[in-house]
């Protein structure tokens, strides 16, 4: 059977004392660090849902997914912030229940240890680069990776290699399942509370009306075309190379000045100023 561990690493050896502290002490990390990333996620679809409500008829069938959500008129008496909170729990619980693969809503962060003769091998499982980063410069922990598939890395000695295998047998060796050979910890508990205070800081700070009518602008655009290809085509589905061609056009002479063009329409349509209300009020008073 092929062996690839990818996100292998070693620890010095340790009591289960100083592991527990080891880990709680991670865990404190990737709560401050799950809370700045969810901030982030929820304000760019608060922004995204402010500005999207605001849009004429003929440019919200463009986005298909935010037309399917907001067909149903009640979602329009919802708030941006209860309508992100809401999706991002139903993200969540289709990550863990369904195992889809959405990392732009996992922030799950997961450490399986293997304690090994003078060591402990560790297997860390998360999508956010951030959180690789912040265990990788946790002093004392060191890359461990080893697979049987392809050669060895040119900076990993034949010896340190078979080490390597070694490591990860005796590691493996009652069921080759990580969860039921090693001793798991999770690291991210629950989705973070965000307040409006939180996300309306963030959105000052990130999103200036520049920022927000480009996006839109050059989103509009592409979807625009892409229709456009699907409807020339006779065809129910859209495909890669049509949105590559959508995308390729919005760089044209044509397709610059729609763009410009609605980029200057959208300065007419869009809220020149988002304030922390604006966050927790229903939606459809943004559309006035």
């Amino acid at each position: 059977m092929s062996v690839k561990i990818y996100n292998g690493y070693k620890l010095p050896d340790m009591s289960l004392r100083e592991l527990h502290e080891f880990t709680q002490t991670f865990r404190k990390h990737i709560r401050g660090l799950s809370k700045k990333l969810v901030k982030e996620r929820m304000g760019n679809m608060c922004m995204g849902y402010i500005d999207f409500v605001r849009l004429p008829d003929d440019r919200k069938f463009l986005f298909d997914d935010m037309s399917k959500h907001f067909r149903n008129e009640k979602n329009y008496q919802q708030s941006p912030l209860f309508t992100a909170y809401q999706k991002m729990q139903e993200n969540e619980q289709r990550i863990i229940a369904e195992k889809i693969k959405k990392p732009e809503y996992d922030f799950l962060c997961d450490i399986i240890f293997f304690p090994v003769k003078g060591k402990i091998l560790a297997m860390l499982f998360a999508e956010q680069k951030s959180y690789v980063e912040a265990f990788r410069q946790i002093p004392g922990v060191k890359e461990y990776r080893y697979w049987d598939n392809t050669d060895q890395p040119e900076d990993v000695t034949p010896k340190e290699w078979k080490a390597r295998k070694e490591d990860w047998e005796q590691a493996f060796s009652y069921t080759g399942v990580p969860s039921l050979d090693g001793l798991s910890a999770s690291c991210y508990i629950q989705m973070p509370f965000i307040t409006p205070e939180d996300l309306h800081e963030y959105i000052n700070s990130r999103f200036s009306m520049d920022v927000r009518t480009n996006n839109y602008a050059s989103r509009i655009v592409i979807l625009r075309k892409y229709k456009e290809l699907i409807k020339a085509s006779d065809s129910i589905f859209g495909t890669q190379d049509m949105y590559k061609e959508a995308t390729h056009f919005l760089k044209t002479k044509e397709g610059t000045k729609q763009y410009q063009e609605e980029v200057s329409f959208l300065e007419t349509v869009f809220k020149s100023e988002i304030t922390e209300d604006d966050l927790t009020n229903p939606l459809s008073l943004m559309m006035d």
